[in-house]
Formats: C-alpha cells, structure tokens, sequence
C-alpha cells in the first residue's frame, strides 16, 4: 500500500501518475503529464510542470521523475518544449530555489546547491555537482562528476571528473574528492590530440562516450599542469 503523503494545501493538475512512499509538502504545485516515482520529497512551494518559458513554443511531453530525490524549498521544473521529456535521475538532491528549464536532463546522483539555473535544454550527468548559484548557457553539458564552483556562469561543456569556477568557468583541477570512491588517480586521465579530456579506463570511459553523446556546445580546452 501506497505511504504517500499530500499536503491539503498542494495542487495537483492533470495527468500526475505518484509512486510509493512521496511527500508532498505545503503549497506544492505539481501539473501534469507527470510521472513521479517512489521515495521522493517535495518540500513547500516547489513548482513542477509549468509551461516553458519560450516566447515561441509551449509545454509538450511529460516531466519524468525518478526515485528518492529531494526537492527543496521553492525548487521550479518546466515542460519540455518537443525536442525531448525534462527529466530527473535518481537519488537527485536540489537545493532551494534552483531552477531546471524546460527539455533538461539531470542523471543519477547530481546536487544543485542553492538557486543553481539551467538554461533549456541542459544536461548534467551522473554524480555532478553544481555550487552556489551556478548558470548554465542554454544547450550545455556538464560531465559525469564533475564539480562547478559557486557563482559558475557556464557557457561550454564542462568534461567528466573535472574541477571548474569563474566566469567565464574553466579548468581549475580534477575533482580529487570522487577519485578514492571510484579507485581513480590524476594519471587516469588524458588529452587527446584535439585537446580534449578522456580516459583509457574501460569503467570510466563509458562516462566520456555518453558526454560525447550529448555534448552540443565547444568543449573547454583545457592545460594540465602536473
């Protein structure tokens, strides 16, 4: 049996398909097409599901939300606009007032500290992590595990396993913090001959091909001093 909570204060509007075990906290708005999955927590005046904000195209497709995620206070999610779903991973942790714009994709295990901006059409893949009001530019990625710090204005594709600030954000070092969990040193990474960040890792290398995969805007170049 469903232990899932809704405020009486929430509004629910439309197609909202709810998994096991959420909460829905005060003054919640969540529209439809929605599919929510189990575990997850909705802190008071999170919004989900409003139109995109785009002068020329409204909201179609669903907001797909996986499991155990948390939802912080004031926390806003758009509909996509066509090109894909706005999707959010698993075990995803969204601190107050941070914004995912209409067609984003948040993987696995990523943090927006508070009111991190995704532009449309962001990606942010497995395990990152987003500082202090960082700004991503319409149509950027940021790689699996990598770490921006707070105030990052993000206008290219920040690679996997890397350590990024500034505005413009650049290269600062690798983000050390992961390599223990992952069993990974500094010399498991490598510039290719166009510059570009890869590992030779099997285990790893899987993170770089689904950055490629994704990536649309001009990588950072990037200078590793030993």
């Amino acid at each position: 049996m469903s232990k899932t909570f809704i405020h009486p204060t929430a509004v629910l509007d439309g197609d909202i398909q709810i998994g096991e075990n959420c909460h829905i906290g005060p003054h919640v708005v969540l529209k439809g097409p929605l599919k929510i999955g189990s575990g997850n927590i909705f802190c008071p005046f999170v919004s989900i599901g409003g139109e995109p904000e785009h002068r020329r195209k409204s909201g179609t497709g669903q907001i797909i939300i996986g499991n155990d995620n948390v939802f912080k206070d004031g926390v806003v999610i758009h509909r996509g606009t066509g090109a894909r779903n706005t999707q959010i991973g698993n075990r995803c942790y969204l601190m107050s007032y941070s914004h995912v714009s209409h067609d984003g994709l948040l993987e696995d295990d990523v943090t927006l500290a508070h009111h991190v901006v995704l532009a449309g059409h962001c990606n942010v893949l497995q395990g990152a992590n987003l500082g202090i009001s960082t700004v991503l530019h319409q149509h950027t990625t940021v790689g699996a595990y990598a770490m921006l710090g707070m105030g990052s204005v993000v206008t290219k594709d920040i690679p996997p396993f890397v350590l990024a600030k500034g505005n413009p954000a650049k290269f600062h070092r690798f983000n050390r913090h992961v390599f223990s969990k992952l069993g990974l040193g500094e010399e498991d990474f490598k510039l290719d001959e166009n510059q570009k960040l890869f590992s030779e890792k099997k285990e790893i290398s899987v993170f770089f091909k689904n950055f490629e995969n994704l990536s649309e805007r001009k990588v950072l170049l990037f200078k590793l001093v030993r």
